[in-house]
């Protein structure tokens, strides 16, 4: 039988309450008597039950996270997985707060908001032009400590990073050319060519999927690349210059990839073009308007980043960190991103991952990878 509060108390001739006090509410017993309650039961590998210590009235964990607002189908993803472990832990002592933020200004008002009313730990996404130097000072000044999310704070003190490594998804959206294109083709690239707006290079997306992609595609000399830019230093390219790029495309075996998000004139043209001269497309944000179209077959692929698995990780972790006072073992968590066709966008829910997932330290290592 596992050891009990009760031997504890046995052995040490303490009350039962005593020992309880010190596991429960250790400011209340006195440090001698508290030390060596915790190293008896280090010697007998003792470990407190949570869940008997939140019905006692421990005090509670609070997690916040912080996100950006747009897109929001994607946030959305992200809130219903942090949310589910949220429900998962509430019994257990964990209190959650999830705030989207669009600007600087805003996302201090929410960290002070939250701050105020008492917070333990953050988790934190990284945007371009969001001012993130300051927002990062003023975290820094209040000794917050915080994990990265979803895009990285590279060379930063922070607790560790959980998302998905953007090369990765793009040398897997080569890989999945390649065997589209068994006999070689053409590929058109529409690109963002991205300057990322903050002192912190981990928002730079789109160049690293560029980067995954184009590597992955080194192999495969027989796929001609046309680079097409649908947006250059934040100004959208004429849709008419685009899509004319597109038809020129030669060959039969033509394949378009949207390294940023498929904007809207070219879902209208594929709608309105024959499928027997309808290119392939691959996408990276798979949103419920994209999911229709891969449904009818307008769109060929989509590299999914697992939005909801990494809203449910976050918050397992932030949680694990409070509960034991170690920082996690892993610098970097990342989610292994999926290829959507049409014949599995049924399987692009992660729910039956995370129903499997119960902590962090042992058990992702089917769905996440180093």
């Amino acid at each position: 039988m596992p050891p009990t509060q009760q031997e504890i108390a046995r052995k040490l001739g303490l009350s039962l309450k005593t020992v309880q006090r010190a596991f429960n509410q250790p400011e209340t017993v006195s440090p001698i008597v508290r030390d060596r309650v915790y190293e008896f039961a280090a010697r007998i590998n003792y470990s407190p039950n949570r869940g008997a210590r939140a019905l006692q009235g421990s005090r509670r964990h609070r997690v916040a996270l912080f996100s950006r607002s747009t897109p929001s189908f994607f946030w959305n993803d992200v809130a219903i997985g942090a949310r589910i472990a949220a429900r998962q832990l509430s019994q257990l002592g964990l209190e959650f707060h999830y705030r989207r933020v669009s600007s600087y200004d805003s996302c201090i008002r929410a960290l002070r908001t939250v701050v105020r009313d008492g917070v333990d730990c953050i988790g934190l996404v990284n945007h371009t032009g969001m001012q993130m130097e300051r927002i990062l000072e003023w975290i820094r000044r209040r000794d917050l400590p915080f994990a990265a999310f979803n895009i990285d704070f590279e060379g930063v003190e922070r607790l560790c990073y959980l998302g998905i490594d953007y090369e990765r998804q793009g040398m897997l959206a080569g890989e999945v050319i390649a065997k589209l294109l068994p006999d070689g083709g053409a590929l058109g690239i529409l690109t963002s060519p991205e300057t990322p707006g903050s002192f912190l290079p981990g928002a730079d997306i789109q160049n690293r999927r560029h980067r995954g992609l184009q590597a992955a595609l080194e192999e495969f000399p027989s796929i001609r690349r046309e680079e097409i830019p649908i947006r250059t230093k934040g100004v959208e390219a004429d849709p008419d210059k685009v899509l004319r790029a597109i038809q020129s495309i030669a060959g039969r075996n033509r394949i378009v990839i949207c390294i940023p998000s498929i904007p809207s004139y070219l879902l209208r043209y594929l709608h309105d073009t024959p499928p027997d001269k309808r290119p392939g497309l691959i996408g990276f944000d798979l949103s419920p308007q994209t999911t229709s179209l891969l449904e009818h077959g307008l769109i060929t692929a989509e590299i999914y980043q697992n939005p909801s698995l990494q809203g449910y990780g976050i918050v397992k972790l932030l949680d694990t960190f409070l509960e034991t006072g170690r920082k996690p073992s892993r610098d970097r968590y990342l989610i292994t991103p999926q290829v959507i066709f049409s014949s599995n966008v049924d399987q692009r829910n992660v729910f039956d991952i995370i129903a499997e997932i119960s902590e962090p330290s042992h058990a992702w290592t089917g769905a996440l990878a180093e």
